[in-house]
């Protein structure tokens, strides 16, 4: 068997420009001819580039027309320009986005509380709270998954992690479901006063009473401390 002769740098650049102008890039094309790109310039002249000179320096020295073209006309002339608009544009498209569309307003932090007065040690637990939820449901989130089953996707892929309870990613799952399960229905029972509910019990081994309202409050509020204390040790991790 024969076989293929080997693709030179030459014809290599004319595949690649055909590709792209089957598929209707011809600025890309026009950018790829004006420059060279390093490998291929190391094939054509295996000479290296002297000492405090630049590859571009070194080729509008090799080749003064090439190098006219690309230096001046293509980077000065057009690629500048170009970038300077399209830089303009995105600030532009940036600047609405980021006072106008509510998914962009990065630094404002939606309490998800409702219209109301409260404490301020309140609001800032459920400012972070709101954060570390926007985090798991929005940028943690795989596409066709619960936020639930996103962390859990996260712990099976990086078995490191689930034989490790102090990862941050156990916590960061062991917060999210304290904070929409565990405390929800800790809140249900504290808001409508329903006395000896077992789940009060079960998990916090105390019988919720009149008699011990007033230590179970102080009891819950400890809690969300520490889970709070817990949230701004992770931290550093909350981030994509």
């Amino acid at each position: 068997m024969s076989s293929s002769p080997k693709m030179t740098p030459l014809r290599a650049a004319v595949k690649q420009s055909l590709s792209k102008i089957l598929e209707l890039e011809p600025f890309t094309v026009i950018c790829d001819w004006l420059s060279f790109r390093t490998d291929t310039v190391y094939r054509l002249y295996p000479l290296p580039v002297p000492p405090g000179m630049t590859m571009e320096q070194f080729l509008f020295k090799r080749h003064p027309i090439r190098g006219f073209l690309y230096l001046i006309v293509w980077r000065k002339l057009l690629q500048r320009p170009c970038e300077a608009v399209y830089k303009a544009h995105m600030n532009m498209i940036w600047w609405f986005k980021i006072r106008f569309v509510s998914k962009y307003k990065y630094n404002i932090v939606h309490t998800r509380l409702k219209p109301g007065y409260y404490d301020k040690d309140y609001i800032l637990l459920h400012a972070n709270f709101s954060i570390m939820m926007n985090y798991v449901e929005e940028e943690l989130k795989i596409d066709g998954k619960t936020p639930l089953e996103s962390i859990d996707e996260v712990i099976c892929l990086n078995s490191h992690i689930a034989l490790d309870p102090l990862n941050p990613m156990c916590i960061l799952r062991e917060l999210y479901v304290w904070w929409t399960i565990d405390r929800v229905k800790r809140q249900l029972v504290e808001e409508n006063r329903d006395f000896g509910n077992p789940f009060i019990e079960e998990k916090y081994n105390v019988t919720y009473s009149p008699a011990t309202e007033f230590s179970c409050y102080t009891m819950f509020y400890n809690e969300d401390t520490a889970m709070l204390n817990k949230l701004i040790g992770i931290r550093a991790s909350l981030w994509t």
